[in-house]
């Protein structure tokens, strides 16, 4: 018995094209979960980063409303001697000719 070699290529042939195509297709899918894997990952770090941009927005917003109070409060020490003396008694301080009384 003799081999047919032409056929035996001819098939051969064939079998690698199919081989090719599904190593391709496996190619193709393993780089498409890749993607998706990547895909999540940025958007779960965009997600990180608007919840940390939104937290720094609301420390912003404190500070200056902070800020705000203290230049009112300076305001007022310059401006108002009735504060000014409310604020002395708070701190108990009195004048020499003063008690205090609680």
């Amino acid at each position: 018995m003799q081999l047919d070699w032409g056929r035996f290529r001819a098939r051969a042939g064939v079998w690698l094209g199919g081989a090719r195509s599904v190593a391709v297709a496996a190619a193709l899918t393993g780089l498409g979960v890749l993607l998706a894997a990547q895909a999540a990952g940025a958007r779960r770090e965009s997600e990180v980063v608007a919840r940390e941009g939104a937290a720094i927005d609301r420390e912003i917003a404190r500070l200056r409303r902070a800020n705000q109070a203290l230049r009112d409060e300076i305001r007022a020490l310059d401006s108002d001697p009735v504060y000014v003396e409310s604020v002395l008694r708070r701190w108990k301080r009195v004048a020499p000719s003063e008690r205090i009384v609680e």
